[in-house]
């Protein structure tokens, strides 16, 4: 019993070995990687930490909205309808505020005459955009770089994904491969210019 049962075990062998060798090549290009528990629960994060971004961003989006007209009707009135002489004094006045409250406070500056100093350098509409894009940098400043963020993401979504989202996803699709190889020759050289690791005490005291 035990040579028969050898035979037939052998037997079965050669037949999974001649199938093996008799196959075509197992495609292996679309496997899924594994997750495990860590990888599950750190995605379940990260969507908890996107629902929660765009609850905040819907809550704030009228008050970035309103603040962003602000910011547009102020660079209308800075560009068209205030005189070169009259941005002069005010820049002057405003400058003068903010050296008074930053000498004036004890501890550490508070940041609304820092903004002041700066919008009093800008006050005075020169004629490069250089001035409007430091302008719109201490909004962004003054709004919040995470604030902005979502009210942008969150403007996309309502606005503009309804409409430009198959095109933008189509042009994404395409760059893809061309992405992929420039993350690439980044990586190469990367490595190319890293310097070398130095050896550690084990090693130097192998060598």
């Amino acid at each position: 019993m035990a040579a028969a049962g050898k035979a037939k075990e052998k037997e079965g062998f050669d037949e999974l070995w001649t199938f093996l060798q008799t196959a075509g090549n197992l495609d292996c290009t679309k496997l899924q990687p594994f997750e495990g528990a860590d990888v599950k629960w750190e995605k379940m994060i990260k969507a908890k930490d996107e629902a929660e971004a765009r609850a905040r961003a819907s809550l704030i989006y009228i008050a970035v909205l309103a603040k962003l007209g602000g910011f547009l009707v102020f660079l209308f009135w800075r560009a068209f309808m205030l005189p070169r002489y009259v941005a002069f004094l005010l820049a002057s006045a405003i400058g003068a505020y903010a050296v008074h409250q930053i000498v004036t406070c004890s501890g550490d500056v508070p940041r609304t005459p820092l903004f002041g100093a700066a919008l009093a350098l800008l006050m005075v509409n020169m004629h490069t955009v250089a001035d409007e894009l430091l302008i719109l940098g201490l909004f962004v400043k003054f709004v919040g770089y995470e604030t902005t963020a979502c009210s942008v993401r969150h403007s996309y979504r309502v606005w503009l994904e309804p409409h430009a989202g198959p095109f933008v996803d189509a042009a994404m699709e395409k760059a893809g491969p061309l992405l992929q190889a420039a993350q690439e020759q980044v990586k190469k050289l990367t490595v190319s210019v890293a310097p070398p690791a130095k050896p550690s005490a084990e090693t130097k005291k192998n060598l």
